[in-house]
């Protein structure tokens, strides 16, 4: 009888405040399931019980270990997770993605140290690590430089999801032949099911044009003009282009979670609903507006974003949903990642940076989508497909690590 194999899926979790985190574990065991139907996967989660609740709701078989507190004893239980299994999936997403990601964002120390020390327990437990598609780097300092290359460079298989992490990678020192630039997993997260079309508000049903505009906390906290900038844009759809403007977040707070556990919402003073009120406060035509302000999840949000004519994304995950479903996209980027999916689908020049943008240039790259929406979805349409399958051959790499290790 042939060994069961035994997956540990590190960054895997279905009760992350991000939307994005969530459709990439979604994607994840999705991909696994297709690839290695019998495998055994496993997660640390602080709250496996509403995890396990989750997982059961997509008839997700996934084994659930509790994660600890303490840093001391997450470490240990990690490392007991790493000996147990054949092999480390890392779905890290932009989680290493340096200290430049955000200038204020000052846990991003911690998480350097998080990264080094996971690797470090990859190469004391000799596992294979396969990394999922990631952002990664750049590494600013040397003593990061000289430990991620000595660490990573004992992995199977990285895959970055843009070129720019392929280059930090190359520029510390990590063989090339590990590195492989492939779409992010996310791409092949199916939108909610027909069933559950009632979820859908009926403000947004029969609409002759309807403009989706995710909108972030994060970017409130970064730049004090983000809000008022969001404003004019909406006012601007509504008003200039007689839409219909939907308000969506992409990183919400779970209710079933403290969200004194939860670090970052405390910080920045909330989550993406959070911006959505406080940007549909200060709508003038708030009859065209619509707020959502409910916790859906990934994938109703997925749905309630395929059905706009145009969308403008400043999380990832929610410029990835649209792309995905063919979606003439804006893209307000704050870090590398934009810039690389956006450029992965041929619309490299309507990303606008969150640190230099003006309403004027805004307008400009809106107006030019606008006008040109219906052949840019023919576009997207055929690339994306392109982009599924490649996402879908990630399991042929998994296996390939799986039997010649």
């Amino acid at each position: 009888m042939k060994k069961r194999i035994k997956l540990f899926l590190d960054g895997v979790s279905f009760t992350h405040r991000s939307r994005g985190d969530q459709a990439m574990s979604i994607a994840t065991i999705m991909l696994l399931n297709k690839c290695l139907p019998n495998a055994e996967l496993s997660i640390l989660s602080s709250h496996p019980e509403i995890e396990y609740k989750r997982c059961k709701k997509r008839e997700f078989d996934v084994r659930i270990a509790r994660r600890p507190r303490s840093f001391l004893l997450v470490v240990f239980s990690l490392l007991r997770e790493y000996a147990r299994a054949d092999m480390i999936i890392g779905v890290y997403g932009d989680g290493f993605t340096g200290k430049r990601h955000l200038q204020s964002f000052s846990l991003l120390n911690k998480l350097y140290f998080d990264f080094i020390v996971k690797l470090s327990l990859v190469t004391l437990t000799r596992k294979p690590l396969v990394v999922f598609p990631s952002s990664l780097g750049p590494f600013d300092d040397k003593i990061s430089r000289l430990l991620v290359r000595l660490l990573l460079n004992r992995a199977k298989v990285i895959m970055v999801r843009e070129e720019l992490s392929k280059k930090n990678l190359l520029d510390i020192g990590i063989n090339k032949a590990l590195i492989h630039e492939v779409p992010d997993v996310a791409f092949v997260l199916p939108e909610a099911s027909a069933e559950r079309i009632n979820e859908i508000p009926l403000e947004m049903k029969n609409r002759d044009v309807l403009i989706g505009i995710n909108v972030s906390q994060l970017f409130s906290f970064e730049s004090k003009n983000y809000v008022d900038l969001m404003v004019k844009v909406a006012d601007y759809l509504s008003m200039n282009l007689d839409a219909t403007v939907l308000l969506i977040p992409h990183e919400i707070l779970l209710r079933e979670v403290n969200e004194l556990e939860l670090p970052l919402g405390k910080i920045i003073g909330g989550d993406d609903i959070t911006a959505v009120k406080n940007v549909y406060a200060k709508v003038k035509e708030k009859q065209k507006i619509i707020p959502i302000t409910t916790e859906y999840e990934v994938d109703v949000l997925k749905k309630f974003i395929g059905r706009c004519d145009l969308f403008i994304g400043a999380r990832t995950h929610s410029i990835i949903s649209a792309l995905s479903m063919g979606v003439p996209t804006l893209g307000i980027a704050y870090s590398q990642k934009t810039h690389g999916v956006m450029r992965m689908v041929g619309l490299g020049n309507y990303v606008c940076d969150l640190r230099t943008t003006t309403f004027e240039e805004l307008i400009s790259k809106i107006d030019d989508l606008f006008f040109k929406r219906n052949n840019i979805r023919r576009d997207l349409l055929s690339r994306v497909e392109i982009l599924k399958k490649r996402v879908w051959a990630i399991g042929d790499t998994v296996n390939s690590v799986v039997y010649n290790t």
